[in-house]
């Protein structure tokens, strides 16, 4: 069984050991402007060097940013352009992968995703202590063993489900 499981961390191992080829440094020309709204043009400000077109822009911006100016357009690097309801005009908006920024609401759906993963480990455990019981060939130390591990998960199910619920108490009590 050890080795069974050595595989995968030995394939995990070698894909994060594996060496990451830098890609050719591209040249990029950062144009900079006034903020949005002046009617003002965009101008050509340097030419950026790099590897990397996410660290091109960063480098592009803080260029403008040094001559009191904001980034209109990175020519050579693919879609610096202003995203689409970002603020400002920023190239990257980050969209919160919660959906929330409330801690009670956080909380509250790791809680959720906590008793479901316990419910699937009880059905699991009921499974296999059914499986014990109908494999026993009459044998009582293994009929015992299946309705102990069916006792066990149930015993189980029902003080995680008890303490969500009085969790869940708590929490809308205090009105979290």
């Amino acid at each position: 069984m050890r080795r069974l499981l050595a595989i995968p961390a030995l394939l995990a191992v070698l894909l994060l050991a594996a060496p990451v080829s830098a890609a050719d440094p591209v040249t990029y020309a950062c144009h900079c402007g006034p903020p949005t709204g002046t009617g003002i043009p965009c101008e050509f400000n340097q030419n950026i060097t790099s590897d990397d077109q996410g660290r091109a822009n960063t480098m592009c911006v803080e260029a403008c940013a040094t001559v009191g100016k904001v980034l209109c357009k990175n020519e050579k690097a693919v879609g610096n352009a202003a995203t689409p309801g970002c603020p400002d005009g920023r190239t990257v908006c980050l969209k919160n992968p919660l959906n929330t920024s409330s801690v009670p609401q956080i909380i509250g759906s790791i809680i959720k995703a906590a008793v479901g993963v316990v419910g699937a480990f009880a059905l699991l455990t009921f499974v296999y202590g059914g499986f014990l019981w109908l494999t026993s060939g009459g044998d009582a130390g293994k009929v015992e063993q299946g309705k102990e591990a069916m006792k066990w998960a149930l015993i189980g199910l029902a003080v995680v489900f008890s303490s969500y619920a009085l969790v869940s108490f708590v929490l809308s009590a205090l009105k979290l």
